[in-house]
């Protein structure tokens, strides 16, 4: 079975011509991006496992503080707002939730970006969630937006094309949006560093 370009790993070529390796991996990068069946074989093959399962844990500290642990290892102390009765001082929820998922897109990015043999030297990621209090009865989510910030080790068109095509990519198969569809608005900044 042969392998996709974008799941291959590096491997010693002849040398060639540069100007025509730059054209034929912009032209593949571009294939590669349009083509629905290339990014369900990306995900199929970076995944492995049809379904996948996480658990944290929240434990009632005191006053309206829980401890958050993941694997018995505490990561934080969150509380409400003080505008809901929590204290100041600590996280609340909201943000470790805009952290978390942070992290999952920069993990994508850097799995598509190793695939796609880009060179990065930096990479950071903010996620923005604004939700929309309607009393106690309904809060929900209304805007997720992410900021990406990428720094390349060689910073010229051809590298920030090809970090274009994977940030691309990258918006296409974001779990965060394939499963939330169209009712919370994400939306993605790419800058360069």
């Amino acid at each position: 079975m042969q392998k996709h370009p974008l799941l291959l790993s590096k491997r010693k070529q002849k040398p060639h011509n540069p100007r025509n390796q730059q054209k034929q991996t912009d032209t593949t990068l571009s294939a590669n991006i349009k083509s629905a069946s290339t990014i369900q074989l990306f995900v199929e093959k970076v995944i492995f496992v049809p379904e996948l399962k996480f658990d944290g844990t929240a434990t009632w500290k005191s006053g309206t503080e829980c401890d958050l642990t993941v694997n018995g290892k505490h990561i934080a102390t969150v509380s409400p707002p003080p505008s809901f009765g929590g204290k100041a001082g600590y996280c609340v929820p909201e943000d470790i939730f805009a952290a978390a998922l942070a992290s999952c897109i920069n993990t994508l990015y850097l799995l598509i970006a190793k695939n796609s043999q880009l060179g990065l030297k930096s990479l950071a990621t903010t996620a923005t969630v604004t939700m929309n209090v309607e009393g106690m009865e309904k809060l929900i989510f209304t805007n997720v937006h992410f900021n990406m910030a990428v720094g390349l080790e060689t910073d010229n068109d051809h590298e920030r094309k090809k970090a274009q095509k994977v940030y691309e990519m990258a918006q296409k198969i974001c779990p965060i949006r394939q499963s939330w569809g169209e009712a919370v608005p994400i939306s993605f900044e790419l800058i360069f560093k």
